[in-house]
């Protein structure tokens, strides 16, 4: 059958959750043959991640899917009409796959696979590909720098002053971690040490790059946002700071989605949650990410 992995707003986050929710359903149908549409480059990277995906089973959606879901007319196009897309969208006769977060929590178990046939091919040349291939990697959401297919998805409340992390990095580094910068090369570079690889800046990288670096991590720092559901969906170890995306930021931090806890694998996550004082948040602070990371990993 056909399947559709796509994003109204481009969201990294939300692909990799529709990824997982994909991979879940084909391993619960027993879809050996899957055929896998994607609108970006990196939902297809996303995608070869499925165990037992193949590049010839991964195709790009003709132009004009984002207007067939938006407008609701998806379910009497032909390009389209066969393709399941994933159950957020509430469209009207459109096929669709179980990918919500309430779905992700439920059975059953698998697991998200870096793909065998790939290999990175921007291991940084100064350092040793032992030591990137057992990094402590680290994703940050700075204000300002996040681009989005619609302005409205911008969220700026889960966006964090990034210096916290730099000081994250600095005491990881210090203590002879090799640390890694993945994400938006627009982001505020890193602090300068012999331990730490600003990846963001390296030129010509992919969204395989960083999957390659998440597979073959020691443990990912992640703010609310980006691509750690896929490091969760590998399961590697996680540390996934300033959560607000469990509250409604115009309710006073009422708690909406508790399903985003029962997704993740416990023993292997630490989650700390944003603190919203009335209206207000509160990034978490240096001890806190620090606390965490070597309460999951054990003091190194």
């Amino acid at each position: 059958m056909k399947y559709g992995i796509w994003r109204h707003d481009n969201a990294l986050g939300n692909s990799a959750e529709h990824t997982y929710g994909l991979a879940k359903h084909l391993k619960r149908i027993g879809d050996n043959d899957p055929t896998v549409y994607v609108e970006k480059e990196f939902q297809a990277d996303f995608a070869m991640c499925i165990p037992g995906m193949s590049r010839h089973r991964i195709k790009y959606f003709e132009p004009g899917v984002y207007k067939a879901i938006m407008r609701k007319t998806i379910a009497s196009d032909p390009r389209f009409s066969d393709i399941h897309m994933p159950n957020v969208y509430d469209v009207p006769g459109m096929k669709k796959y179980p990918a919500s977060w309430a779905d992700l929590s439920k059975g059953p178990d698998c697991a998200l696979e870096f793909p065998s046939t790939h290999r990175s091919r921007h291991l940084w040349p100064t350092k040793s590909p032992g030591n990137i291939k057992n990094a402590i990697v680290i994703q940050v959401r700075e204000a300002n720098t996040v681009w989005k297919r619609l302005r409205g998805s911008l969220e700026p409340w889960r966006s964090v002053d990034p210096r916290v992390f730099f000081d994250v990095a600095r005491y990881l580094a210090d203590r002879g971690h090799m640390v890694v910068r993945i994400g938006d090369r627009k982001q505020t570079p890193f602090p300068e040490h012999r331990n730490i690889i600003d990846f963001a800046l390296m030129e010509g990288r992919t969204m395989m790059d960083d999957l390659y670096l998440l597979w073959n991590c020691k443990a990912f720092i992640s703010c609310d946002s980006g691509v750690w559901p896929m490091a969760a969906a590998m399961k590697r170890k996680l540390i996934l700071t300033n959560v607000t995306s469990v509250f409604d930021p115009n309710r006073h931090g009422r708690w909406i989605k508790p399903e985003i806890i029962a997704c993740i694998d416990a023993s292997n996550t630490q989650v700390l949650f944003k603190p919203c004082y009335g209206r207000k948040y509160v990034d978490n602070s240096f001890e806190d990410i620090i606390n965490a990371t070597e309460d999951l990993m054990g003091v190194e």
